[in-house]
């Protein structure tokens, strides 16, 4: 899609350098259902000087958030039994979670839409993932730094449809790219 192209093209080029590490390191925890991208995510923000914490879906980050108390929160947005966008609702619905800064990253969910869900679920930035990940490496900085200011939700009932409306239009992205995949 004509939408996506440089952000696709962006991923494949070599990234600007990153942004400083955050001169306020503490705890960080990292939530992705891919053990691969986990490690090498967790690699980047220990070498960063985070102390991360490591979860497989947002259910297992919302235990891991209670008992740690992070500093911040980096989350793959596509997961299974609750993904990022329902772990940023059920954060900000939290009273004593509900100022933590929250970072979501994919390399799938790029449109503007997607952010604005974002923004809507409570996430402070919605970063496009990278092997480096330079981006979310940026946010991150900037989601500490207090940049990146968190919207008031909207009704829960327009974000969960919101929400429904992207994870409908990106299985459908999938389904094609498979068929697609198939056919040749």
């Amino acid at each position: 899609e004509p939408s996506r192209l440089v952000q696709v093209v962006r991923a494949f080029l070599p990234a600007p350098a990153a942004a400083p590490p955050p001169s306020r390191r503490g705890g960080l925890v990292l939530v992705d259902d891919d053990a691969v991208q986990r490690k090498l995510a967790r690699v980047i923000f220990t070498q960063l000087g985070f102390t991360v914490t490591t979860a497989a879906d947002g259910q297992e980050a919302l235990e891991a958030i209670r008992r740690v108390r992070p500093d911040v929160v980096v989350s793959d947005v596509l997961m299974p039994r609750l993904d990022g966008f329902g772990l940023c609702r059920a954060i900000r619905q939290d009273a004593s979670l509900d100022r933590l800064p929250v970072v979501l990253m994919s390399a799938a969910y790029i449109e503007d839409d997607d952010r604005r869900v974002a923004r809507h679920a409570g996430a402070n930035a919605l970063a496009t993932r990278t092997p480096d990940l330079g981006a979310v490496i940026e946010a991150v900085s900037a989601a500490l730094q207090g940049d990146l200011p968190v919207e008031p939700p909207p009704a829960t009932d327009i974000v969960v449809a919101e929400h429904t409306d992207r994870v409908v239009r990106q299985l459908d992205r999938q389904a094609a790219a498979n068929v697609a995949l198939t056919r040749r």
